[in-house]
């Protein structure tokens, strides 16, 4: 079975999966409603064999390595637009702000 998805079903499944524990497929697909059955029943399948989720037939989660990656700050879901899902932190516009600084002098050097 093939199934065509976009990143927003994508997007969205992960989101949920970082945000519960553990999902009944069936309830995922309420949640996301939006999306046809076919639509996250794909996003699962793919998951799965990528090794983002694991699913017992029933129940979905993140795997313990995506779930890894999220504890640590390591994992950003993008917005649709390909924008931060939030506005950073006053340290991180600080760094950033500082390597903006950085370049300009270099290259004026």
């Amino acid at each position: 079975m093939s199934v065509t998805h976009d990143l927003g079903v994508e997007r969205l499944v992960l989101r949920e999966l970082l945000a519960e524990h553990r999902w009944s497929r069936a309830g995922l697909k309420v949640r996301l409603e939006r999306f046809t059955p076919e639509e996250v029943d794909g996003t699962i399948a793919t998951f799965t064999v990528e090794g983002l989720c694991d699913f017992d037939g029933r129940d979905v989660q993140a795997s313990a390595c995506l779930r890894w990656l999220h504890d640590r700050g390591l994992l950003t879901l993008a917005a649709p637009n390909g924008s931060p899902p939030r506005a950073p932190d006053a340290q991180s516009m600080d760094r950033i702000i500082a390597r903006s600084a950085e370049r300009h002098l270099a290259d004026e050097a």
